[in-house]
């Protein structure tokens, strides 16, 4: 913390992962989601080829609003209301809300602290710290304020807005990923990823003097 450098590193990394996840969220849907009156007469159209009384964010998904971005690559409009993989926590919005926001804030507190208590030139560190921040706050604003709105259906609040779909991927063992993410995800798995990186090269790095050490006695 006694270094600007670090600081300004740290924040403005933080600010510019932030913006990419939440610009790119609306850039996504507002791109692939069409005009009012075509999607309204698509709405029509599914609504009269089934029986059942169809949620806004069921409708979402029978539209299939897709794009393809390159092989493996797929934009596609989704929602997730859980918290992981679309895992609901609670029924009630409102304590769910509570429980995703308690949870970014102690993660906050946790990047803020490992940040503070760096070295100065731990640049993986800085790094790992700020895209975890990021993803957890971009899924956060999610839950507090997104708004998906179809013509003449109730919005869909408070979602989580996904559109990386790489399902088309093949995997070994005729695995795939089926879930659809986004980049604040991205942000969370890679600055995860760099933070056991980290911890693993600082024990290797601690294993090593200890032999060292041992050997110069």
């Amino acid at each position: 913390m006694r270094s600007t450098r670090a600081i300004v590193f740290f924040l403005t990394l933080t600010a510019v992962a932030l913006a990419a996840d939440l610009l790119s969220k609306h850039y996504v849907f507002q791109s692939l989601l069409p005009d009012d009156e075509t999607l309204a007469a698509r709405i029509e159209l599914i609504q009269s080829q089934t029986t059942d009384e169809l949620t806004s964010r069921e409708m979402l998904g029978y539209l299939n609003l897709r794009k393809k971005v390159c092989p493996g690559l797929d934009f596609v409009l989704s929602l997730n209301k859980g918290a992981v993989f679309g895992m609901e926590m609670h029924k009630s919005g409102n304590v769910h809300r509570m429980i995703v926001g308690g949870a970014t804030l102690i993660v906050t507190i946790m990047m803020a602290g490992w940040f503070a208590t760096s070295h100065r030139r731990a640049w993986c560190v800085h790094l790992a710290t700020a895209l975890i921040l990021a993803g957890a706050m971009g899924n956060l604003y999610d839950r507090l304020a997104s708004s998906v709105a179809l013509p003449g259906m109730e919005p869909i609040l408070y979602n989580v807005r996904d559109f990386l779909d790489c399902s088309s991927i093949p995997l070994p063992f005729g695995f795939s990923y089926k879930w659809v993410f986004n980049i604040a995800d991205v942000w969370l798995v890679v600055g995860v990823g760099l933070m056991m990186i980290h911890w693993v090269a600082a024990m290797l790095s601690e294993r090593k003097q200890q032999r060292q050490a041992e050997a110069a006695k």
